[in-house]
């Protein structure tokens, strides 16, 4: 592996400066994101003794942040006159200027924030190195481990290189995803309607990616067979999750298999859907924001890496039990999974494929509550 922390360190200066009011941004990517990106407020508010930590996210992840105790505030960047936009420019740099922050992370950089943090007058401004058109902008410079020729460590390693450059990092990395009581019980309660009781045992199957799967050769018979299988062979409950524009994907799944899953897909809030991973006994899924869901809360994880241009060591569910299912493809093309229209590396997923593991890890979870 590349020696990345050898050229972190000769980037360090000597002294690191002392902060009493920071601001984190991270309002690109999904909730996958901001799950990876928890263990970098931890570091930040407890090593740095922080008085005042915000963070600057989209409107779509709000939800999955709001109840993160090293958090004092979160900030949405959106219009406040029309909530599909983001915020206009020179509004949101006169909100940021209003708090007064000695110091920035930018943990996905662009230069619409980098300016941002300069123009807003923020003495502290950490970002990524080598972009030519803003880094100089920053006075703390991260050089992203996968330019310097590193794809193996894990994206929360990556992501705690920031911290790192002033002074914080040292922790050791936990995901945090507090669900509330409230969401908890309200999921029992919708299962018990189902006639799932918390003795049952329930798998969770996320079969979606986030993608238009319009005119997509999805494996629908494929994943509808392996729900089948669960349900037949393993005596257990089945449920499929998916979001509100996923729910054609699953119902077309649901219609395909023989047996009955509960279908909640497009039903569920974020936080419901983490408290319903929460209660699953395992959770197989794509590599998505939901396996990382089940990674915070430790749920047992069959994470399916099917295309050629997945990193499971970079995206794999980090410290929680796993296994990774990545079969090698006969595919030939360029994978790029958002102009892929046949997916035939998921084609050549077979029901054994998610049932041996599968079998394992519920042996694993009857012996450790045994």
């Amino acid at each position: 592996m590349f020696p990345v922390h050898l050229i972190m360190l000769h980037r360090k200066s000597s002294s690191h400066p002392i902060m009493k009011r920071m601001l984190v941004i991270l309002t690109h990517g999904g909730i996958g994101d901001i799950i990876l990106a928890t263990p970098v407020l931890k570091s930040l508010k407890e090593e740095l003794s922080l008085e005042y930590l915000a963070i600057l996210v989209s409107s779509y992840t709000e939800d999955i942040i709001r109840d993160n105790p090293y958090l004092d505030e979160i900030l949405i960047d959106v219009d406040p006159q029309d909530k599909n936009k983001r915020a206009p420019f020179f509004h949101l740099l006169r909100k940021i200027k209003s708090y007064n922050f000695d110091g920035a992370i930018l943990l996905w950089s662009t230069a619409r924030f980098a300016w941002l943090i300069y123009l807003a007058g923020i003495p502290v401004r950490v970002g990524q190195d080598f972009r030519l058109l803003y880094s100089f902008l920053y006075t703390h410079r991260v050089p992203l481990r996968s330019l310097l020729g590193d794809r193996e460590s894990h994206w929360v390693e990556c992501l705690m290189d920031f911290p790192r450059q002033i002074g914080a990092g040292r922790l050791e990395p936990e995901l945090c995803l507090p669900i509330r009581e409230i969401y908890k019980k309200e999921i029992e309660e919708l299962l018990e309607g189902k006639g799932i009781s918390k003795k049952n045992l329930l798998i969770g199957f996320h079969p979606g990616r986030g993608l238009d799967i319009t005119d997509v050769n999805w494996p629908y018979e494929n994943f509808a067979q392996i729900g089948d299988a669960i349900q037949t062979e393993l005596k257990v409950h089945l449920v499929l999750t998916g979001g509100e524009k996923e729910k054609e994907l699953i119902g077309r799944i649901e219609g395909s298999m023989k047996t009955s899953p509960v279908n909640m897909a497009g039903k569920l809030s974020l936080m419901h859907l983490a408290a319903l991973i929460n209660r699953c006994n395992v959770f197989i899924s794509m590599d998505s924001g939901p396996m990382h869901m089940a990674s915070a809360c430790k749920t047992p994880v069959i994470a399916i890496f099917a295309l050629k241009s997945d990193l499971p060591p970079r995206w794999k569910p980090y410290k929680t039990k796993h296994v990774i299912v990545r079969k090698d493809v006969s595919c030939t093309d360029k994978c790029i999974k958002e102009k892929c229209r046949h997916f035939s590396c998921l084609h050549e997923l077979s029901v054994q494929d998610i049932l041996e593991p599968l079998k394992g890890l519920l042996k694993n979870d009857e012996q450790r509550n045994s």
